[in-house]
């Protein structure tokens, strides 16, 4: 039984740890918010690729802050994303009506 804990403990160490970067987090999180806001007015693509791409960043120092994916999610669900993403990666599509 006790070969068994040190197994698991060994195995447990053998992870790498996740490093968080919270004010890396905060940063990015509030430009996007900021972006976000803007994008609401100006209706400009630019803006609302640099949502994007700080919402990312955020989530990049802070994979566990469920509530900045929520939020990245519900502003590409808004239709305010001039890009499409694809489900599997984030990286953009070509627009639909494209040929």
């Amino acid at each position: 039984m006790i070969s068994e804990t040190v197994v698991v403990s060994q195995a447990q160490s053998d992870a790498p740890a996740t490093t968080i970067d919270h004010a890396a987090a905060y940063y990015h999180y509030t430009l996007a918010r900021m972006y976000a806001a803007k994008v609401t007015k100006s209706h400009d693509p630019e803006d609302a690729n640099k949502a994007i791409e700080n919402y990312r960043a955020a989530i990049k120092a802070d994979p566990e802050a469920a509530m900045i994916s929520d939020e990245l999610a519900k502003f590409e669900r808004a239709g305010r994303s001039p890009v499409r993403l694809s489900p599997i990666s984030p990286t953009p599509l070509p627009p639909k009506n494209a040929k």
